[in-house]
């Protein structure tokens, strides 16, 4: 093998082997910038969980509440309703037999 021969063999290892080295270079940036998107992601997560949180407490609790007032309020009614059934039930006969002789 002559000289340049192996100067040649050497030249085109090396060449292989930068090629190899950019290549590797690219993926550890694009793994950098992967991270960097998943950490501003995180962080856009963690935001919006706070957001929801606070939302919950000012605006959903107090709906709540109000809701329940509301259904309280409509089986009192519903008791009222049918105790005045109940007892329209009752009066009816008697007053049709005194308006009705």
């Amino acid at each position: 093998m002559s000289e340049d021969q192996v100067l040649h063999m050497i030249v085109s290892r090396l060449d292989r082997l930068d090629t190899k080295m950019d290549t590797m270079a690219e993926a550890v940036t694009s793994l950098a910038r992967a991270e960097e998107r998943i950490a501003g992601q995180a962080a856009i997560l963690s935001r919006l969980s706070s957001e929801l949180i606070q939302l919950r407490r000012e605006e959903i609790e107090p709906l709540e509440e109000r809701v329940a007032t509301l259904e309280r309020c409509q089986w009192r009614m519903t008791g009222i309703a049918t105790t005045v059934a109940g007892g329209a039930a009752v009066i009816a006969p008697v007053a049709l037999k005194w308006i009705l002789p």
